[in-house]
């Protein structure tokens, strides 16, 4: 039986935050963002809009911003953990910490494209993007590329002025935003799957 490229594009597919300094051609980031383009979306609306970033010198900024709002966060940590449980786990505080702290560009990985998936402010519309998102990654990885998804980007909307520096426009939120680049290592095989992440009921 011939095996399925796209099964093994999902199987083999992992997070990288270690990538060459090689950059990617204007080619291959297109055919990442045609791979978006073309994910399942709520009412086919395809509420997406993608910021691609290629300024090194911006996207170093961008990270140091991420860093100066995890400083201001733990600096009121002892208040705004009553309002935030995330902040009440120790692990946490310490990830922050060690982010926070760190000269290097630990939340971008010195990738060199960033591409953001913007929506308007619609629950809906956030769930599409995250679609075109994995899409994305997928097909970054078919293409011999690696890819990781940002979380820490969420603060940037924390910081004044932050967002629209990132070009985000009025309106609009930041759904995803996914770093590209060759990996420093190659692909490596992804992490073995949790056995509880699995099926838990099976209703027939």
């Amino acid at each position: 039986m011939q095996e399925n490229p796209v099964f093994s594009a999902i199987l083999e597919r992992r997070s990288v935050r270690r990538y060459t300094s090689e950059a990617l051609t204007k080619e291959e980031i297109e055919k990442i963002i045609e791979a978006g383009r073309y994910a399942p979306s709520a009412k086919n609306a395809q509420p997406w809009r993608f910021i691609v970033i290629t300024k090194r010198e911006l996207i170093a900024e961008m990270s140091r911003d991420v860093r100066k709002v995890m400083a201001r966060i733990l600096k009121f940590r002892f208040i705004l953990k009553l309002f935030s449980s995330d902040l009440r786990n120790p692990a946490n505080v310490q990830s922050l910490k060690n982010h926070a702290t760190n000269p290097k560009d630990t939340i971008f990985f010195e990738a060199p494209v960033l591409i953001l998936v913007v929506c308007k402010k619609d629950h809906f519309q956030e769930m599409s993007c995250a679609c075109a998102a994995e899409n994305m990654m997928l097909a970054a990885h078919s293409m011999g590329l690696g890819s990781c998804w940002i979380g820490y980007v969420r603060f940037l909307k924390l910081l004044a002025g932050a967002n629209k520096k990132a070009g985000v426009p009025k309106g609009h939120n930041i759904a995803a935003a996914i770093v590209f680049g060759h990996p420093e290592n190659g692909n490596v095989n992804a992490p073995k799957r949790k056995e509880e992440a699995g099926i838990i009921k099976w209703i027939e």
